[in-house]
């Protein structure tokens, strides 16, 4: 029975999620660093815009008193949610530097 379960959940996290929103996550005013995220299932392709990203992290910045944003790289990606043998759940995470 536990295989058909983790079967079924790994058929389950094959389909392609769509589009995605980078969120807010955290950051430091003080140090101008804004930390974006979006989570999805194992198994799932998740897409997102960088131009939205972009957007959430100039409005942040702003908002602190900033000119703009600019993105460090392209992201982490990790297991946010596991099990024993699988992951259920990938967070990417993406850092902005605020500047002037």
């Amino acid at each position: 029975m536990r295989k058909l379960i983790l079967l079924t959940l790994m058929l389950a996290g094959c389909a392609t999620v769509g589009h995605k929103d980078l969120q807010f996550v955290g950051g430091s005013k003080a140090n101008g660093v804004v930390t974006l995220a979006l989570a999805y299932g194992s198994g799932q392709q998740a897409q997102w815009s960088w131009a939205q990203g972009q957007q959430v992290a100039d409005t942040r910045c702003q908002g602190w008193g900033y000119k703009s944003a600019s993105r460090f790289d392209n992201g982490q990606e990790f297991c946010s949610w596991s099990g024993e043998i699988l992951c259920f759940e990938r967070q990417v995470t993406v850092q902005y530097q605020c500047v002037n």
